[in-house]
């Protein structure tokens, strides 16, 4: 790492608050269950972790939230499951 660039702790950390920041995550439904830091030879150092993300069943994501973040194809199959009289 260079100089100034953020840790793997760091890292995780702001995964986490993005992740608790999203609308369709349940208040207090991001945990960080466990972080092992490993290695120390040629390959060099990593981290292995695992978060858990509770999501609230009763949050949806508009058409145009899911465009924005790319998913077209999801988009337009859930245009056409309107169209079909198939989705609300």
């Amino acid at each position: 790492m260079g100089v100034g660039s953020p840790g793997a702790f760091e890292r995780i950390n702001a995964l986490v608050l993005e992740l608790a920041a999203l609308p369709m995550v349940k208040p207090d439904g991001v945990k960080v269950l466990k972080v092992v830091r490993e290695g120390a030879g040629e390959d060099g150092e990593y981290v292995q972790f695992s978060v858990d993300v509770t999501l609230d069943p009763k949050a949806r994501t508009s058409l145009q939230e899911l465009s924005e973040l790319g998913a077209s194809g999801l988009v337009e199959r859930y245009q056409l499951l309107q169209e079909q009289g198939v989705a609300p």
